[in-house]
């Protein structure tokens, strides 16, 4: 069938499958006139998904020194009431890239607000900075929707030459401040950085001094910025540290340094543990460094009980291995009274025996015998199996910590100390049992027994 019925058929017959049969043909052939582009573009507004389907493809897959006739065909479009039509349009004037950037600036002169934004955004999002110039006028149009697009498209291009344009904007429309504020921070660079901090330091709004700090989160390419936020911290308002905490923590990550808190900001650590966002908390949990203090645990507690198994390891490591034994002694008197004692406390036992050979034999002592103290004095849903795994991973250091109770334990707590001597063998226990089988009280009978058994 020749290109005359074939184009014919795409754009009259009242039969889908003739239609889309029709459109396969113009594709296949390859051989692209003006007149075969016009309709295939037309296509794009056939009933049948079929039928658009096949016209996209063939739209997109033309040669390259067509492109830009593809391009201009479908940019008619963007303009279009349907928007799924509109939708469509653009999605293949992104695909096809760079060619559809000239063909989309005449647009940009539109008299209609949504054809202006929507050109916009498609402009913004095809990588060509030859358009830059073109969007410059849109920053001081009426409609601020497109005055948005216009400066969100600049921040995606991401030339430097925008900054300029965007400083300016800023100081003469409150109304797409935070949008410039991204946008300054995706071009990024220096005079960026300057900016932002600038603004992070000067601006009352919460709600500025946050998008700032985000923007310096993505623009920070400097360590000083990481120092400079650190000064800040301090003065900043409560609602808002943690998010400078973020910031301060994503440059170093990207640059591969590592920071530390110091001493008179660790509170701010502390708060970040406490808070429900999983970020806010990463970045708190990192701040505190590899070894933790008494006044962290309530923060490392809190994040433990969220169950993320990363987490949960780094604390327990940095716990055992690099933190002072009274951190490690407050850490798992407190865990036993917060955790499920059946379930995710035997995981966390676990843990101990992970990281048992590279850590102080203090601190393994001090796990276990707050542990050990804890099952014994308030005994919480006594379980078998995490006293049973503590044995596994230290036996002697839970006998130890077991004959220490016996001189600090009232009457209640050696019968539980009693039940625990069973599981591991009274013979270990022999001159303990037999004072408390001398004493005549209501525990010398189950002393007795454990003594003959």
């Amino acid at each position: 069938m020749d290109e005359i019925k074939l184009l014919s058929a795409l754009s009259e017959s009242d039969d889908p499958e003739e239609r889309r049969n029709a459109a396969q043909a113009i594709v296949s052939a390859g051989s692209y006139s003006d007149e075969s582009l016009k309709s295939l573009a037309h296509g794009l507004m056939d009933q049948d998904i079929g039928v658009r389907d096949v016209c996209f493809l063939g739209l997109l897959n033309v040669p390259d020194e067509i492109k830009h006739s593809s391009a201009k065909h479908v940019s008619e479009f963007i303009s279009s009431d349907d928007i799924e039509v509109r939708n469509l349009a653009g999605d293949l004037m992104i695909k096809l890239g760079r060619d559809s950037a000239k063909v989309l600036v005449p647009f940009l002169e539109s008299d209609d607000p949504d054809v202006l934004k929507y050109a916009c955004d498609i402009l913004g999002i095809i990588d060509d900075t030859d358009v830059i110039e073109n969007i410059y006028p849109l920053l001081r149009n009426y409609d601020a929707n497109v005055r948005a697009s216009a400066v969100e498209a600049l921040g995606n291009l991401g030339d430097t030459k925008a900054l300029e344009h965007l400083f300016g904007i800023y100081d003469i429309d409150e109304s797409i401040q935070p949008n410039v504020v991204e946008s300054i921070g995706k071009i990024g660079g220096p005079e960026a950085q300057e900016f932002l901090l600038s603004k992070l330091q000067t601006e009352d709004d919460i709600f500025l001094q946050t998008s700032c700090i985000d923007a310096l989160a993505h623009a920070g390419s400097d360590f000083s910025i990481c120092e400079q936020l650190m000064e800040e911290l301090p003065n900043a308002p409560a609602e808002i540290q943690s998010y400078v905490l973020i910031a301060i923590f994503a440059i170093a990550f990207r640059l591969e340094m590592k920071i530390k808190l110091p001493y008179r900001l660790r509170y701010v650590a502390q708060n970040a543990l406490m808070d429900e966002d999983p970020d806010t908390r990463a970045a708190g949990l990192i701040a505190l460094g590899d070894d933790y203090l008494e006044e962290d645990v309530d923060g490392l507690i809190n994040e433990i009980m969220t169950n993320n198994a990363e987490t949960q390891q780094l604390i327990i490591f940095n716990l055992l291995v690099n933190s002072a034994p009274e951190s490690v002694s407050k850490f798992f008197h407190t865990l036993y009274h917060k955790a499920d004692i059946d379930t995710s406390f035997v995981d966390l036992i676990g843990l101990i025996g992970m990281f048992h050979e590279d850590s102080p034999r203090e601190n393994i002592s001090r796990a276990i015998n707050s542990i050990i103290t804890e099952a014994v004095i308030n005994p919480k849903g006594y379980s078998t199996e995490f006293i049973e795994l503590l044995i596994k991973i230290d036996a002697e250091e839970v006998i130890l910590s077991s004959k220490g109770l016996f001189v600090s334990c009232d009457k209640e707590a050696i019968a539980n100390l009693l039940d625990l001597i069973q599981q591991m063998g009274a013979d270990n226990f022999r001159e303990e049992l037999e004072l408390i089988s001398a004493a005549g009280d209501e525990n010398s009978d189950k002393a007795q027994e454990l003594l003959v058994d």
